[in-house]
C-alpha cells in the first residue's frame, strides 16, 4: 500500500497527460472522468501523509505552513469577495465568483498532486522515455491535417463533438510528457529534446515550444557547469540543423501562414494574440489599484466583458485576490527556486532534473503568459514545497545536532574518525 500511494502521484499526472492528448487529438470527444484523475494523485499525497502523522504523531513542518498559509490567504479574500463585492455574469454568462472558485480548487488539487509527484521514486528508464516519446508522436500524427503534419484543430472540432480546441488546451501536456521523457534519460537527451521541439511545433503552441527550448537550455547551464555550455551550444545548433533540414525536404513550407506564425516572421508586434493582450495589460494595470485589498474579478467583467480577459501573468492573482496573496504567491515561488538551486548543487537524478524544468518553464510562463490558475503554477509549488526529502532532511539536520550536544567531546572525535577502532588479537 506504501508503495502504491508512493508512486501514485507519478503515474498518475503521467497518464492524465497521455490520455489528456488522446481524448483530444485521438478519440476527440472529452472524459467525464479527468478530473478524478487528479483527485487521486492528490489523495495519494493526503494518504501518506495521513500515515506521516498517525506514526510520528502531529507535526506540521515549516514549509506545510508556508503553504497552508498561502492557501487561507486565497480563501480569505475569496469569502470577503463573496462577503462584500458579489460577482457577475460575463457575456458568455459565466459567473465571475464561480470561476474564481472553481480555478481555485483545480489549483489546490494539482499542488497536491505535485507534492505526491514528489514523493515517487524515480529512476533513469530509456524504455519509459521511448514508449512516452512514441505515444505522444503517433497521437500528434493522428490529428495532422491531410496536407500538412500540422495538428488541425478546425477540422478537429468541424468532425467531433468539441465546442472548441487550440493549441492551448493541448500543448501543456505535452511539455510535462516531454519533461519526464528527458528527465528519464541521461545518454539520449538530444534526441528527446529534438523529438520534443518537432511535437510542441506541430501542435502550435509558440509559447510552449519557445519556453520548454529556454528551460531546457537554462537548466543544463544551472546543472552543467562549463560542460553544459558545450551540450547546450550542440542542441542550438542540431536544432537547427533540423530547420534547415526540413525547409529543404520539404516538410516545411516557409511560405506557409502557419510556419511563418510559429516561427513569428512579421515579428511579436504584428500577432493579434499579442496586441489583444497588450491592450488588456494597458487597461487593467490602472484598475489594480481598486483590486488591491482582496481582489475584484467583477472590474475585469464590467470593463471587458469576459471574465477571462485577466493579465496574463502572476499579477492576475493581484486581480482576482488582491495584493496580500499575489505578494506571498511570489516569496513561495522565490523559495522554490532557491531550494531548486540547492537539489542542483549536488548530482541532481531524474526526480530533481524533472521538477527543476518544470520550475524554470512555470517561472518564465507566470511571468510572460500564464495566470494564476495555471495548473503546473501549483504543480510546482507542491512539487519543491512538500518535497520529503526537504523535510527528512530538516529533521536529521536537528537530530544530529542535537545528539552532538548531548555526546562528550572524545565521543564526538570518535563519530568523525579521530580514534582508531582497536585491533582484533
Amino acid at each position: 500500500m506504501s508503495h502504491l500511494l508512493r508512486q501514485g502521484g507519478f503515474y498518475l499526472v503521467t497518464g492524465y497527460c497521455l490520455l489528456r492528448l488522446y481524448e483530444l487529438l485521438w478519440a476527440q470527444k472529452t472524459y467525464p472522468f479527468m478530473a478524478q484523475i487528479v483527485m487521486a494523485a492528490a489523495a495519494c499525497y493526503l494518504g501518506a501523509r495521513a500515515w506521516l502523522l498517525i506514526k510520528q504523531g502531529p507535526h506540521i513542518n515549516p514549509s506545510e505552513q508556508a503553504v497552508f498559509g498561502l492557501l487561507a490567504l486565497y480563501a480569505f479574500s475569496l469569502a470577503g469577495q463573496h462577503t462584500f463585492i458579489g460577482s457577475m455574469d460575463d457575456m458568455e454568462e459565466i459567473n465571475s465568483f464561480s470561476f474564481t472558485f472553481t480555478v481555485l480548487v483545480n489549483d489546490v488539487f494539482w499542488l497536491l498532486a505535485g507534492a505526491a509527484f514528489a514523493r515517487c521514486l524515480l529512476d533513469h528508464s530509456l524504455k519509459r522515455a521511448i514508449v512516452i516519446m512514441v505515444v505522444m508522436v503517433a497521437i500528434v500524427l493522428n490529428a495532422s491535417g491531410e496536407d500538412s503534419l500540422f495538428v488541425d484543430y478546425y477540422a478537429i472540432v468541424a468532425d467531433s463533438s468539441l465546442k472548441s480546441l487550440s493549441h492551448l488546451n493541448v500543448a501543456e501536456f505535452a511539455v510535462c510528457l516531454v519533461f519526464i521523457a528527458y528527465a528519464s534519460v541521461k545518454r539520449f537527451r538530444v534526441v528527446i529534446f529534438l523529438v520534443g521541439i518537432v511535437v510542441l511545433f506541430l501542435l502550435g503552441g509558440r509559447s510552449s515550444l519557445y519556453f520548454t527550448i529556454f528551460s531546457i537550455g537554462a537548466y543544463e547551464l544551472l546543472a552543467g557547469g562549463r560542460r553544459s555550455v558545450l551540450y547546450f551550444s550542440v542542441l542550438g545548433l542540431t536544432l537547427a540543423g533540423l530547420f534547415l533540414l526540413a525547409l529543404q525536404l520539404g516538410w516545411l513550407d516557409y511560405e506557409d501562414k502557419f510556419v511563418q506564425k510559429m516561427l513569428m516572421v512579421d515579428g511579436i508586434e504584428e500577432d493579434g494574440s499579442y496586441q489583444e493582450r497588450q491592450y488588456i495589460t494597458s487597461r487593467s494595470l490602472a484598475l489594480l489599484s481598486q483590486q488591491w485589498l482582496i481582489g475584484n474579478p467583477t472590474l475585469i467583467v464590467s470593463n471587458f466583458g469576459a471574465v477571462g480577459s485577466y493579465l496574463h501573468n502572476l499579477l492576475s492573482v493581484w486581480q482576482f485576490f488582491g495584493i496580500v496573496p499575489f505578494l506571498a504567491t511570489t516569496a513561495i515561488l522565490i523559495a522554490c527556486v532557491l531550494r531548486m538551486r540547492k537539489a542542483l548543487a549536488s548530482t541532481p537524478g531524474p526526480l530533481v532534473v524533472f521538477g527543476s524544468l518544470m520550475l524554470i518553464y512555470t517561472v518564465v510562463s507566470v511571468i510572460a503568459s500564464k495566470f494564476f490558475g495555471f495548473r503546473f503554477l501549483w504543480f510546482s509549488i507542491g512539487f519543491w514545497m512538500l518535497r520529503p526529502e526537504v523535510l527528512a532532511q530538516r529533521r536529521s539536520t536537528r537530530g544530529r545536532s542535537t545528539v552532538a550536544r548531548r555526546l562528550p567531546s572524545d565521543s564526538r572525535k570518535r563519530r568523525k574518525g579521530k580514534y582508531s577502532r582497536p585491533m582484533k588479537t
